[in-house]
């Protein structure tokens, strides 16, 4: 076990950990699909549609397909706008507010939309 135990060590100290340390400072790439999950549209609003439910469903299928993906809640949907997606999924987009709906029918011209 000894020779093991030496080759990992030696494999960890002098291959391993310099990788991770040169990948630890680097940014992430943005991602290019959004699900678009505004609070105006949640469980805790009057227009109840199983938010969570729904949200942990594609955030489950998202990560198991292994798709780079950022959540956009309503605070970032009225900072950043939507502009940098190519792909917007948007749960129950029937029961968001007027200006959801617009931010949403602006990117549409350069984005897909899945509902």
């Amino acid at each position: 076990m000894k020779g093991m135990a030496d080759t990992f060590g030696s494999f960890m100290r002098n291959t391993f950990i310099p990788a991770a340390n040169l990948l630890r400072d680097m940014d992430e790439p943005p991602a290019k699909v959004a699900l678009v999950v505004p609070e105006d549209i949640s469980y805790y609003s009057e227009k109840d549609w199983n938010y969570y439910r729904v949200r942990y469903q594609w955030l489950r299928a998202l990560s198991f397909h292994n798709v780079h993906y950022d959540v956009v809640y309503g605070e970032k949907l009225r900072k950043d706008g939507l502009g940098q997606y190519h792909t917007l999924i948007v749960p129950m987009r029937s029961k968001a507010s007027k200006f959801a709906h617009e931010q949403l029918m602006k990117a549409s011209k350069n984005a897909a939309i899945v509902v």
